[in-house]
């Protein structure tokens, strides 16, 4: 990159155009300690560098992994940490594989749990004896049963939402 790029100053505006992303964006950003503002203009418009630019395209590609807003500012954080090395972002990168594989394993027994109501509807008959609202019932049933037997109440209604 240019020096004379790299040592330009642009606008809040400029910068959203740039990345893809709202001028609100970028200002949730500076106020999470994420991007900082170069400067202000006589007028108070904030100013920044080429390097809020980059930021900014690194922060959308590891929301695009699934990391957090929190996790993307300790990543980059640690791009300033003398004693840091590749393994710690190794590290993280790996504790975040774990918590996608988990929510993928949660995400297949709600498909599963799904396809099973799915094979009990035959998608005929009145709305009255739709098995899969007759399941969700039961299940909702059994967590207030359990709920108010917890409570020390006996007389639980059946009633269905």
């Amino acid at each position: 990159m240019s020096s004379h790029l790299s040592s330009s100053l642009f606008s809040i505006g400029k910068v959203a155009e740039a990345t893809r992303v709202s001028v609100d964006t970028i200002r949730f950003y500076e106020q999470k300690g994420l991007v900082t503002v170069l400067s202000r203009t006589a007028a108070g418009y904030r100013q920044f560098g080429a390097d809020t630019v980059r930021r900014i395209l690194f922060i959308k590609r590891a929301q695009d992994c699934g990391f957090t807003l929190n996790e993307i500012k300790e990543l980059m954080g640690l791009r300033n940490t003398d004693d840091a090395g590749c393994i710690d972002v190794k590290q993280k990168l790996q504790k975040k594989m774990g918590e996608v594989k988990k929510h993928i394993a949660e995400l297949e027994c709600f498909l599963q749990a799904l396809e099973t109501l799915d094979e009990v509807c035959s998608g005929t008959g009145p709305i009255s004896e739709c098995p899969v609202l007759e399941a969700l019932d039961l299940v909702e049933e059994k967590t207030v049963t359990g709920l108010k037997e917890e409570q020390g109440f006996s007389d639980v209604g059946t009633d269905p939402i």
